[in-house]
This record gives C-alpha cells, structure tokens and sequence, in this order.
C-alpha cells in the first residue's frame, strides 16, 4: 500500500474542514511537530489557526498554568513561538475573552505589549477571541490589522444561544462567530447561520444545557483579573457545584447519564454537509496526550494516518 500524500492524509468526510487548534503556550510543541511533519512527509498543511493566551488580565475561557516571569518569559514566548507559528503558515488568535473588562483594564501593559508584538509578528495572520466591546473597540483602533472573533464566552454572557438574529448581529461585526455548543443540535438554528463566518466547536465537554455555563464563565473571568480569592471560589464550584468537571463526573454510574457536547462523527459529518467549514478545537487544560487524541482524530484519515502521527508525533 502506498503512503497517503496531500489532502489525502486528512479525514475524507471533511477534507476542506479549517481548523482553530487550542494549546497556544501550552502544547506549542506538540502542534508545531504535527504540522511540521504533515508539511515536511505529507505535503499537507493541516491547521489554519491556532488559540491560547498567557496567564494575564484579558484571558478567559480556560484558566493557562503557564508562569509568566514578565519581560523575560514573554520575550521569549512571542520571538520563538509566534515566529515558528508563522514559518508554518498557522495564524495566531489570543484568547482574549474576559467577559469582565472595564476601562481601567483596557490600559493593561501586559495585555497591550501582547498586541503589539502579535500585530508586528503576525500582522492580518494574527487575531482575538473575544466578547468585550470595550476590547474590541480598542483593538479595531488601536491594532486594525488583527481580525476579531466574537467568543463562545459572549454568546453565553449575552444569552445569544437559540437566536438567529443576535447571530447576524455578531456577522456584521466580527470576522467570525463561535457558536454555542447547544446550537450544534439545532439545525433548524444552524441553517440560518453563515457558514462563512460561523466557527463550530467540536470537543466541547460541557453536558449539554449546561445551567451553570454561565456561572462558569464568570468565575473564569474573575480569576483572570482578580487571582488568588477568585482562584478558590472557582475550586470550590468546580469541586461542589459544576456536573461537567472533572470530566470523571461524567461516567459516574450511580447518577443518571446524560451527553455532553462532543460531538460524534456523524454529528460533524452532518454539519460539514450544511456547509459549515471552520471548525474549532477545544484542550488548552487537556493533558498532552488527550489533546493529540483529539487533535489526530478529528482531523487526519482515521485507518492509517491517524494512528500513524499519534504514535509518530511526541516531541522530545
């Protein structure tokens, strides 16, 4: 049998399929092997773009463990990691996505010494995740050259979830729009979204409907901002209060079983035949392991290659 080459490597049910890969200052590595290789063997480029941020002020979503040890540390993350990202032809987007930002915030040295040095590396391959208008007010200012997608953090915040025309609203002013998971299983929702600009989440472990997504979110941003006291109240509801983490809650077999928001091969084969094309990959707080799991199963043919570039690909 002959090795696959080109398009040939990737999963033949979404060939076309762009992908926002999470990990950025976490799984760099990782990441940076698997599309080195896929280029270099396979004559394939197989990630569009990929997300994360630093541990600072502006970050929301996930919380990173990345230390940061100010001028030293960062200097170094953005002259290596962001240049080898672009050596690849794989665009940058901060995960800039606190939902909590007033304007003494938007002053942050960190946040905007961040900016500069992605608009200067990357220029229009760079971007934000957000969900602050305050942010991106200043980011359509300040550094017009970054594109802006509007974050799963907003669309929750703002109660965007099952709602066409708050959907359209975030099309006329955002490069992209991530879609609530939920809306993954509403497809009389999903045919009336922009499949150009609508960037579908396929990973997400939430259960779906989700009463405390919210709640979650918040504490997520309140950590970013305000670190040690937030940090606790956050343990304490991921430990007392949140049914979806840790993910062993979940396989908990004396409490009544119910999905999460994976979704299945069929499930996403689906939505690629509405037309959908940009698809997300969530796991910057995923062991290395489990997010090559995802990462090569979702994106590469699933006989050969796939295993293939999980046994292949560790970086020494």
């Amino acid at each position: 049998m002959n090795l696959k080459t080109g398009k040939d490597i990737l999963n033949p049910n979404w060939p076309d399929a762009k992908w926002n890969v999470s990990g950025l200052f976490i799984h760099d590595a990782l990441i940076q092997l698997l599309a080195s290789k896929s280029a270099s063997h396979f004559d394939c480029q197989i990630i569009e773009s990929v997300h994360g941020s630093l541990p600072v002020r502006w970050n929301s979503g996930r919380l990173q463990n990345t230390a940061l040890n100010k001028e030293k540390d960062i200097t170094i993350a953005f002259t290596n990691v962001l240049k080898r990202y672009q050596e690849l032809g794989i665009s940058v987007f901060y995960t800039f996505s606190n939902s909590l930002l007033e304007k003494k915030d938007i002053d942050d040295p960190t946040c905007n010494f961040m900016l500069d040095r992605l608009a200067e590396i990357c220029g229009d391959k760079g971007g934000v995740i957000l969900s602050s208008d305050l942010l991106a007010e200043h980011i359509r200012k300040n550094y017009p050259c970054l594109k802006q997608i509007a974050s799963i953090v907003k669309v929750t915040m703002e109660d965007g979830k099952g709602q066409p025309a708050y959907y359209r609203r975030l099309e006329e002013n955002y490069d992209k729009f991530v879609v609530h998971p939920d809306d993954n299983f509403n497809p009389e929702l999903l045919h009336q979204l922009n499949t150009r600009k609508a960037e579908i989440i396929v990973n997400e472990t939430c259960l779906v409907n989700c009463p405390t997504r919210k709640q979650h979110y918040r504490l997520y941003s309140e950590a970013s901002k305000y670190l040690k006291s937030s940090l606790e109240e956050l343990h304490e509801f991921e430990n007392n209060v949140c049914k979806s983490v840790p993910y062993f809650k979940q396989v908990d077999h004396q409490k009544p079983w119910r999905r999460n928001c994976n979704l299945t091969l069929s499930e996403l084969a689906a939505m690629y035949e509405m037309g959908f094309r940009y698809f997300k990959l969530q796991g910057r707080t995923d062991s290395r392991s489990v997010f090559k799991y995802d990462l090569t199963r979702y994106i590469f043919e699933p006989d050969h290659v796939g295993p293939l570039m999980f046994k292949s690909a560790w970086p020494q």
